[in-house]
């Protein structure tokens, strides 16, 4: 029994990857989130527009998660 290999496979579990190709694409969600937001779009209105640009349902997640 490995505790380090077994501890690696559980982390694997909990850690999702990232939907993007590269962090600029995430970077640059998070900020017209955060842009929509101070614009008081609530993030529905924010996820509606994203959608319609063309972004994934798992990328938008994935950013709002991260624009907290």
């Amino acid at each position: 029994w490995n505790f380090e290999s077994f501890s690696n496979k559980i982390g694997k579990l909990f850690i999702k990857k990232s939907p993007f190709k590269n962090d600029n694409d995430l970077r640059i969600l998070i900020d017209f989130i955060k842009k929509s937001r101070n614009a008081k779009n609530n993030d529905g209105q924010i996820k509606q527009t994203l959608l319609k640009k063309g972004w994934t349902i798992e990328q938008i997640e994935y950013a709002f998660k991260y624009s907290k």
